[in-house]
């Protein structure tokens, strides 16, 4: 059980979302965590192309492979996180590198422990 879950949500369409760094919230870490899993979930999966995020932990990424939800596949589990903890006071924050197509309120969810 995580001790601590990060979220972030895009409401509606992708479409409207700029691709980019620092969507939505950023987070400041109140203790020491270590990643365990990034859960993404669209509530309309993409139908062309990939939807990709990257977390990063003060500016630099957290995985060695960054998360994606495939073509028709509306949610998807990444334990690829490459840093053992991160330390208090750590700036928690997501981009969006690809939107795909036709993918709509996705939700990012990072578990903590």
């Amino acid at each position: 059980m995580a001790a601590k879950t990060l979220t972030w949500h895009f409401e509606g369409s992708l479409a409207q979302h700029r691709i980019g760094t620092g969507r939505g919230p950023a987070y400041l870490l109140d203790a020491s965590y270590a990643p365990v899993q990034v859960l993404l979930y669209a509530g309309t999966a993409t139908h062309a192309d990939e939807v990709v995020i990257d977390i990063k932990a003060d500016g630099v990424t957290i995985f060695q492979h960054q998360p994606n939800l495939v073509v028709k596949l509306a949610r998807s589990v990444s334990k690829d996180v490459k840093l053992p903890r991160l330390p208090k006071g750590t700036l928690i924050t997501l981009d969006l590198v690809s939107i795909g197509s036709g993918a709509e309120d996705l939700t990012v969810q990072l578990d903590l422990i």
